[in-house]
Order: structure tokens, then C-alpha cells, then sequence
């Protein structure tokens, strides 16, 4: 079988040329495509968070902080900064913060609506005013929703 050159070459070229661009649009379209919920942009000393941003949660709900192991840090909650004999801290390879309502903790249990959670955390191998002073101080706040 022998190929013959089309009749009206300037089609093919033409129709050519759109399913390049058709399939560019396609291919860079869907390249930043997101699926699911966006994860959110947090700084890098910070592993992981519970509640995550944007979380409904249950009244009783603890709130971790997973640090890496070179920082330490401290928990405020909608505003009121959370003593550190309320806190639970954990060393295992992450520096673990979490706080859980209790009848013996300043807040017994979270009330409906939303809440504000902040993180403070600096290196350990300075003191809070030494980070503050040097701007080595790092802030993370999100929020998460009750009931």
C-alpha cells in the first residue's frame, strides 16, 4: 500500500496543529490540578497539628502540636495562653505538645463554635525571650470549629 499526499494539505496541517494545542491545554490544565482538601502551607518546624485548620471537632476534643525535635514551643488557646502544668510533653522524636479539657484544666471542655489555637515555638537551645529578642521566634495560628 502506498501513502498519497492529501488533497488539501493545509487541513491536515491545520487540524494537526489544533490537537498539539488541544492536548497542551490538557497536559498543563491538569498538571496543578488539586484533588481532595488543599494542605495547608505551614512552617516547617511544625510535623503535624490536631485539629487540623478548619476541623469539627467534639467539645472533650485534645489539641496536639508535633514540633520537630530541635524546637520547643507553647499553646494558647482563643487567646489565653495555656499554663505548662496543663500541657503534656513528649519527647520520643518529635516534641509533642497536647492539651486536654478537664475538669482540673483551666478550660473543661471547648464551647460550641469556632476557636482560635496558637503555637509559639523557637529553637531549643534558647531561652523564650532570647528567641523573642532575636526574632527567632516562630508563630502558627489556625482555627477549628466545635460542635
Amino acid at each position: 500500500m502506498a501513502l498519497r499526499r492529501p488533497e488539501h494539505p493545509e487541513r491536515v496541517a491545520l487540524v494537526a496543529v489544533v490537537l498539539i494545542v488541544v492536548a497542551n491545554l490538557a497536559y498543563f490544565g491538569t498538571r496543578n490540578e488539586v484533588r481532595g482538601t488543599v494542605a495547608p502551607e505551614r512552617p516547617a518546624a511544625i510535623v503535624e497539628l490536631t485539629p487540623q485548620e478548619g476541623d469539627h471537632v467534639i467539645p472533650q476534643t485534645s489539641v496536639v502540636v508535633d514540633l520537630r525535635a530541635t524546637y520547643t514551643g507553647q499553646l494558647s488557646l482563643d487567646g489565653h495562653l495555656i499554663p505548662q502544668d496543663q500541657v503534656e510533653i513528649s519527647h520520643p522524636n518529635l516534641f509533642e505538645l497536647s492539651f486536654e479539657p478537664t475538669p482540673a484544666h483551666d478550660v473543661h471542655k471547648f464551647a460550641p463554635g469556632s476557636h482560635v489555637a496558637t503555637i509559639e515555638y523557637w529553637p531549643q537551645t534558647v531561652t523564650y525571650e532570647k528567641a523573642r529578642s532575636s526574632q527567632e521566634l516562630g508563630t502558627y495560628t489556625w482555627n477549628f470549629k466545635v460542635g
